[in-house]
């Protein structure tokens, strides 16, 4: 398997990697690949009630969708910095990143908003190079992933950590396990390893 992998971003930030303001995404945890390698985008979607509408003597919410929960495009991740965060081990009297290591421009985030995200912990911050967004976003369904059971002596699908994510809609038994692969039929909560697409 050619090791790639694919990224869950929330979609304000897809439009800043789109659009080429966002070249570094950080992450708590950075895959153990060797740089460089490919990068998948998936923009999350999620359910949203922003405003209510009178129906039938009540009010209900005004479900919307932010997000297209789809595959938008690639990119080669070609460096990875470990973001230090630095304290004097006293307290709040002083801390402050590393600026030898943030570059808060190109992530598009100010001080605060990495440390709400990392606390004070170290992070990764990925480098985005030779983007490319789809003119067709493409289907979760496409990527495939290492199954962990498959080439068990008895391999019971029951007993799967994975179960519950590849019973999808559109789960077909016989689709289950590929050459030791499986399709991806829900989205990571950050990242997952994925075989890399042919063109």
């Amino acid at each position: 398997m050619n090791k790639s992998v694919l990224m869950s971003i929330q979609p304000k930030w897809c439009e800043l990697i789109a659009s080429g303001k966002k070249t570094i995404e950080v992450r708590k945890t950075m895959p153990k690949l060797e740089t460089p390698f490919k990068c998948y985008i998936y923009e999350t979607f999620k359910k949203e009630s922003n405003s209510l509408k009178w129906v039938y003597g009540e009010w209900r919410p005004v479900v919307g969708r932010k997000g297209r929960g789809k595959v938008i495009g690639e990119f080669v991740c070609d460096n990875i910095e470990t973001l230090r965060y630095r304290c004097d081990g006293y307290g709040d009297e002083w801390h402050e990143w590393n600026d030898e290591y943030v570059d808060f421009e190109n992530m598009c985030l100010s001080e605060g908003e990495l440390e709400d995200y990392l606390g004070t912990s170290n992070g990764y911050g990925l480098h985005i190079s030779d983007l490319r967004i789809y003119d067709k976003p493409r289907e979760l369904g496409e990527f495939r992933r290492e199954c962990k059971q498959y080439g068990a002596e008895n391999p019971l699908c029951d007993d799967c950590r994975y179960f519950d994510c590849c019973r999808g809609v559109d789960y077909d038994e016989s689709d289950c396990v590929v050459d030791g692969l499986m399709p991806l039929t829900c989205a990571p909560q950050s990242w997952c390893y994925v075989e890399e697409l042919k063109d």
